[in-house]
């Protein structure tokens, strides 16, 4: 192997001699040198980057440019040897650089706030704002480009002897070695892979026992944009400043550095317990989570999207969610956002025009509109021009006779320096650039509401000040690690004081809606109001597991919605979920999971083109429906009366948007349903544009399909406290299945299985089971019918807090099926309202398990067991 005798022993003279051996050496040193003293750069001026880092940087850089060298040298792959090699060590060092530019902006490697910058568009915005890192590297890679290829190019052209089989297999082992040596350390494509590793296991999480916990503290269908309806409160203007943490208005820490800020705060709404959640740890991030109420989640293949005609940037914006632009927009709000730096850099301009607001002027808007007159430098406009500007604009919208919302984002303190504007006082503790910046924002930030709270319109003008993300790179006197606070606070909200109350950027949107007045049926997938002082925490906490599902939550709600999609309109998935026009929909109350409606409930999908929304409603509400569907049509399936002795348990109905009703099927049972037509389309346009008042009866063209019941094991038996349970169950009356046992609620449940064929006789099934009996509803009476025919009645009173064993004859059917309805009354049972403490749900039974055994004499009648 030509490395290993690199220096050879002439036999005439005795000395070593340079041969092919040490030239690959030689040119894997010269090709490894550069990434290892990138790193040592990052180890010397990060310290998120460690020195056990550069170590194994190192040794992968060694290991890796070897093996480029020798596949080079020996041309395994012929004459395209060189270029192979090339491409692959180019490939790297862009990595090693792009990390680097990594560190030098946010302290850290590759994470979901580098790829969501990681765009096309932001290139001529970062050569702008950092020209000697952004434009040296890219300088430093074309050269470092043309320096390898040349030495790859040089080092395959010299000849190498064929080697022997012995030498053949030397070479492959010691390629070998050398690649697990590399594959063994961390590098940093090895941060790279693990970060997408992640990033792709992390989908999985949503369906984990962990990820179901994290669905029943959120709101997974919040109202839709179109259904959003508002009326004007309070204008409002709305500050984000860059970077600025509430750790600079510590007085003791930093005296004297945000004197204006301490000022405004001491009369303000404070919340001290503001938090940073996954998602919201950059501008874009923070921007969307505090308007749209959940957290930014972007694809590390967006940089992709101009190769692959996608538009990223339009699903994670989330068109199709109510954002508060979209609230203050249904409001009638005149909305401006304004910021120094180019509108297109992170796409913010797309993001405000999807979600209601009228302008959404940066860099080169704000320059168009001064004929070029305004000073900028390296990210954009100084904030001294941003606010003397918006204070005009303030005062042009007070007098448009409009309600409002003027956001501003500063810029001056933008990370990893600063650049605080040229007329800015200074501030006298100290000369670090960062705590400069942070006093100069304090100083503009105080001017600008000094000059507007001047205007008439402040009266009824609501201002927030707040943060837009933590410090990414901390330089100025504050430190690193857990306890960091952005900052939040509320100016003219009608109420002052502090809200220790946990909240995140998700909780804005909802809190701020709240103080300003403005009346609202909108929703959010993660945040509510806060405002309160007895508001409760947030319940989120920051995981892979909380990640996954609030991904899967906004990312489901984007993609492309198609009724009768091959003719198909509803079906039913596992666990009680729906499946409409490509969207899956969870039968959920209050953004809690619930597993089968009760007889006084219905479920409705509200429709549009292009989304639909899951909400399942009171009965009485069908009636009403108009009046809060709006423009939509509406599917519903509803219970029928399940006390009628006949098979049909659901009623399924069209409701199309001017009112007329289309009935659909009638279905046993939901488990497994399917609800098709190959007219599906054209039927339901025809009911769409009928008038008010018209009926129609399409069941004969829908075809309705459900699942048989499942089949009982040897055992005959069904635990209802697990969830091994839900299959039984007919998604009528059930509650979710818990250790002490699934509740039943509402006049009737029903639950169904089949008999093994060879035990196809009759039977006797027993539940043990706890009635609900308390002061109020002291009896409980229970009509068991088997198949439509009723069997026996049960009387229950007494104790309601021992168990009983409760049993019935059961004759199955001709293919062996025993659908099982119980049907409540309450003898009795004083009115509403119940007494005060006592639970007011219509709960029943209480139900431990079920027990299926052979009869023992057919001609018995079994009798029930109060």
């Amino acid at each position: 192997m030509d490395v290993l005798h690199g220096w050879r022993r002439s036999r005439a003279s005795g000395k070593f001699a340079r041969g092919p051996g040490f030239q690959v050496i030689l040119i894997a040193a010269a090709l490894a040198l550069p990434a290892v003293l990138v790193q040592a750069w990052l180890a010397a001026h990060y310290s998120g980057f460690s020195k056990y880092l550069l170590l194994e940087g190192a040794i992968f850089a060694t290991s890796c440019c070897l093996i480029l060298a020798l596949l080079a040298r020996w041309q395994v792959v012929g004459r395209l040897s060189w270029i192979a090699a090339w491409s692959v060590y180019l490939l790297w060092i862009i990595l090693v650089l792009a990390e680097a530019v990594s560190y030098s902006l946010q302290d850290d490697t590759f994470n979901a706030r580098f790829f969501a910058h990681l765009e096309p568009r932001n290139l001529d915005t970062g050569l702008h704002g950092f020209p000697l890192l952004i434009g040296g590297g890219l300088a430093f890679l074309f050269v470092l480009g043309i320096a390898a290829a040349w030495l790859l190019r040089r080092l395959s052209r010299w000849r190498a002897p064929q080697p022997g089989k012995g030498r053949i297999v030397l070479r492959i082992a010691g390629v070998a070695a050398l690649a697990a040596l590399a594959l063994l350390v961390n590098s940093t494509p090895a941060r790279l892979a693990h970060y997408l590793v992640q990033y792709r296991r992390s989908f999985s999480f949503a369906g984990t026992p962990e990820g179901q916990h994290v669905y029943r503290e959120i709101n997974p269908n919040p109202v839709p944009r179109h259904f959003v309806l508002a009326s004007p409160g309070k204008n409002l203007v709305w500050i984000y400043m860059e970077s600025l943490e509430r750790a600079y208005t510590d007085d003791k820490a930093l005296p004297g550095l945000t004197p204006n800020l301490d000022r405004l705060r001491a009369h303000s709404l404070d919340f001290p317990g503001f938090e940073t959640f996954h998602g919201a740890g950059y501008t874009m991030a923070g921007i969307f989570a505090s308007q749209c109420g959940a957290p930014f989640y972007t694809s590390p293949f967006a940089a992709l999207d101009p190769l692959s005609g996608n538009n990223t940037d339009k699903t994670n914006f989330q068109h199709k969610l109510a954002c508060f632009g979209d609230v203050l927009h249904k409001a009638g709000y005149k909305q401006v956002f304004m910021g120094g730096a180019p509108i297109s850099f992170s796409n913010k301009g797309l993001f405000f025009h999807l979600h209601g607001y009228d302008e959404a002027l940066g860099k080169g808007e704000l320059e168009a509109q001064y004929q070029g007159g305004l000073a900028a430098e390296g990210w954009g406009l100084y904030d001294e021009d941003l606010f003397r500007i918006a204070e005009q604009r303030y005062r042009k919208l007070a007098r448009s006779g409009h309600p409002f919302n003027l956001t501003l984002l500063t810029l001056d303190t933008h990370p990893p320096h600063a650049r605080p504007s040229p007329g800015c006082p200074s501030y006298p503790a100290s000369e670090n650039l960062v705590l400069q910046g942070v006093h100069c924002t304090d100083y503009l930030v105080g001017k600008f509401i000094d000059d507007i709270s001047r205007d008439p319109a402040w009266k009824n003008t609501m201002v927030v000040i707040m943060s837009d993300h933590l410090r990414m790179v901390t330089e100025g006197g504050i430190s690193r690690g857990p306890g960091r606070h952005p900052l939040l606070f509320v100016l003219n909200a009608g109420v002052t004081g502090e809200r220790d109350t946990r909240i995140y950027h998700m909780d804005i949107a909802p809190t701020l809606l709240h103080l300003m007045g403005v009346s609202t049926n909108a929703s959010f997938i993660a945040g509510e109001d806060r405002s309160s002082p007895r508001a409760a925490d947030n319940p989120l906490v920051a995981s892979r597991v909380t990640d996954s599902v609030l991904r899967k939550a906004l990312w489901q709600r984007a993609g492309d919605f198609q009724l009768c999609k091959n003719g198909v309109l509803l079906s039913e998935l596992p666990i009680s979920t729906f499946q409409l026009g490509g969207r899956k929909f969870k039968v959920e109350n209050r953004g809690k999971r619930q597993v089968a409606l009760t007889s006084d409930q219905f479920l409705a999908f509200v429709t549009m083109q292009s989304n639909a929304a899951a909400i399942l409603l009171p009965r009485d509400r069908l009636d009403r429906q108009k009046a809060w569907r709006g423009k939509a049509s509406l599917l519903t399936v509803a219970p029928q009366d399940g006390t009628e002795s006949d098979g049909d348990l659901f009623s399924v109905d069209w409701v199309g948007v001017n009112g007329a009703k289309a009935h659909l099927a009638d279905v046993e049972g939901l488990r497994g349903l399917k609800l098709s037509s190959p007219d599906c389309a054209s039927l339901l346009r025809q009911a769409d544009q009928a008038p008010e008042g018209q009926t129609f009866d399409f069941s004969d063209n829908f075809v309705a399909s459900v699942e048989p019941p499942p089949t009982l094991d040897e055992s005959g038996r069904i635990d209802f406290t697990s969830e091994t349970a839900y299959p039984y169950e007919q998604l009528i009356g059930w509650h979710p299945a818990t250790s002490w046992g699934s509740y039943t609620e509402g006049d009737f449940a029903q639950f169904g299985f089949r008999l093994p064929q060879q035990h196809c006789t009759e039977a006797v099934m027993t539940l043990t089971a706890r009635p609900f009996l308390v002061p109020s509803r002291p009896k409980l009476d229970v009509s068991v019918l088997v198949n439509g025919k009723p069997v026996t009645r049960w009387h229950l009173s007494g104790s309601g807090t021992e168990p009983r064993n409760l049993s019935f004859p059961v004759r199955p059917d001709q293919d062996c099926s025993a659908i099982v309805r119980l049907i409540y009354a309450r003898p009795g049972a004083k009115p509403e309202p119940y007494p005060k403490g006592e639970d007011p749900r219509d709960l029943q039974l209480v139900i431990y398990s079920a027990r299926l055994q052979p009869s023992q004499d057919d001609s018995a009648q079994v009798a029930s067991r109060p």
